[in-house]
């Protein structure tokens, strides 16, 4: 055996040693965690306002629970990665503008600078498209004929379809209540 075989057998190697099962997580990781969720909630908002990879001037963060350091903290990682020319923390629901609510934070874009026009006839068309899908949907599964002959597998997954084409209108209309308010 060699030299270095001994060694590494006596020694505390990481080679040699169990993988951890149970660790805590870090202080860091949790703000980190926090960071990620800022940063993706103003991309999903800036997504509704088709401005998905551009800066924008100006985003309003609600987080509750952290210190002014922590938010100073953040402030400079979230301004590059959501790009974003100003972030401002609240601790209110900021009037005139686009929401985006995930797990540790809720962000807000306002709309005041923003031409919705374009915005506000994609998503009406969106449901409209979504209505002419759920009139088919409720045509076929209201036809007795169909009912009566079509398999259960095929009549389970129009099921499936109505309810979910009827979930996204429903999303689909509050965005443009919210946009056209």
């Amino acid at each position: 055996m060699s030299l270095v075989a001994l060694h590494l057998e006596d020694g505390n190697s990481i080679m040699l040693m169990r993988f951890p099962t149970k660790t805590s997580q870090r202080p860091e990781e949790a703000t980190f965690e926090i960071i990620m969720d800022a940063i993706v909630s103003i991309r999903r908002a800036k997504v509704l306002v088709d401005l998905a990879n551009q800066k924008i001037e100006k985003a309003f963060v609600k987080i509750d629970g952290l210190s002014d350091k922590e938010k100073e903290m953040m402030l400079p990682f979230i301004i590059k990665l959501a790009k974003v020319t100003d972030v401002e923390f609240t601790d209110a629901k900021v009037e005139n503008a686009v929401s985006d609510i995930s797990d540790k934070c809720e962000t807000f874009i306002p709309t005041d600078s923003i031409d919705l026009t374009s915005i506000i006839k994609k998503l009406q068309k969106q449901d409209e498209k979504l209505q002419k899908e759920i009139d088919k949907l409720n045509g076929m599964l209201n036809n007795e004929r169909f009912v009566a002959n079509a398999p259960e597998e095929v009549l389970e997954k129009n099921r499936t379809l109505l309810s979910d084409a009827t979930a996204k209108q429903v999303k689909v209309q509050e965005q443009l209540i919210s946009l056209q308010s």
